[in-house]
């Protein structure tokens, strides 16, 4: 399995205090992912030009001179770069930071297993996070029933963005699904993330179909994309339509998750652009106005 994190003590990730592993890779491109390494599933090189010294050390190990100064200014050039490892070894500053790596099932229980008595004192347990944990299907379908065996509450935060066969292969060993809803309107969504909804919607469909655990929606409240009254409306008058009446799945919560810029300084230190640079948040009221329109289509919140 190649991740690029392993948190512990997360209270945001599902219920109680929680480790989070954040598998690497996704298939879709959300102009505003807050976690812009986890897009690709190769290693990545953070450069972080704020903590760079200056020193030059980099230049005097590197194999292929990907390091170069030019008027004293370190530059770094990623299409030459082999993720050696050996400049951030020597970086005093640590301004160079191979972002991934690859780790076993076994690997990962032994960090989860000392948290247990936190999982069971707090009611929580692991979530895995992304990226797309669907994306590593086999790995993650080890790592869930070992987790079973250890009788750790496990969840998946995923994009719904997987095929039916990985779905069916996945959920039976998964106590709790929280599942991204980002829009109804398909030419939207394809304009901002890369893809159309379609097989998203007919997947969380297909999960309340034949899955008998518990679900969250959770919903990415992002100006410029899905920041109206329309779209909200449409959401949640969606899942009142298709996820509230007949399914097996329980649907116990839906969450409205604002948008912010944390993330910016991530695509800097990979050399993207990113777009919502000046972008501000969603205010409280406006917030507040979206959730009654949930709570008006008869929607736990």
């Amino acid at each position: 399995m190649r991740i690029f994190d392993i948190q512990h003590f997360s209270l945001h990730d599902g219920p109680g205090i929680r480790s989070v592993v954040f598998m690497k890779g996704c298939p879709i491109r959300c102009q505003w992912c807050h976690n812009p390494e986890s897009q690709e599933s190769a290693k990545e090189m953070f450069f972080w030009s704020n903590k760079c010294l200056n020193c030059g050390l980099c230049t005097d190990v590197c194999p292929v001179k990907a390091h170069t100064f030019h008027k004293k200014q370190h530059r770094f050039n990623r299409s030459l770069c082999v993720l050696c490892g050996k400049c951030t070894h020597f970086c005093p500053e640590h301004a160079l930071e191979i972002v991934g790596y690859d780790i076993t099932a076994s690997e990962i229980m032994s960090r989860l297993v000392p948290q247990k008595l936190f999982y069971f004192e707090s009611n929580g347990g692991v979530t895995f996070s992304g990226g797309e944990p669907f994306a590593q299907a086999d790995e993650l379908a080890k790592i869930l029933a070992m987790c079973k065996q250890e009788r750790i509450h496990t969840a998946i935060e995923t994009s719904g963005f997987t095929t039916e066969q990985n779905l069916k292969f996945v959920v039976d060993s998964v106590d709790l699904v929280l599942f991204d809803i980002k829009a109804i309107d398909l030419v939207s969504h394809k304009q901002f993330t890369g893809y159309e909804n379609k097989g998203i919607l007919l997947n969380i469909e297909r999960l309340f179909s034949i899955y008998y655990g518990e679900v969250w929606i959770r919903i990415p409240v992002i100006p410029e994309f899905n920041d109206k009254e329309s779209e909200m409306r449409r959401i949640a008058y969606w899942i009142a339509d298709n996820l509230m009446s007949h399914r097996n799945a329980r649907l116990t919560k839906v969450e409205l998750l604002p948008f912010h810029n944390v993330g910016e300084s991530k695509y800097e230190a990979l050399g993207r652009k990113y777009l919502y640079k000046h972008v501000e948040p969603p205010v409280k009221e406006v917030l507040e106005k979206y959730s009654s329109i949930f709570k008006e289509a008869g929607i736990p919140l």
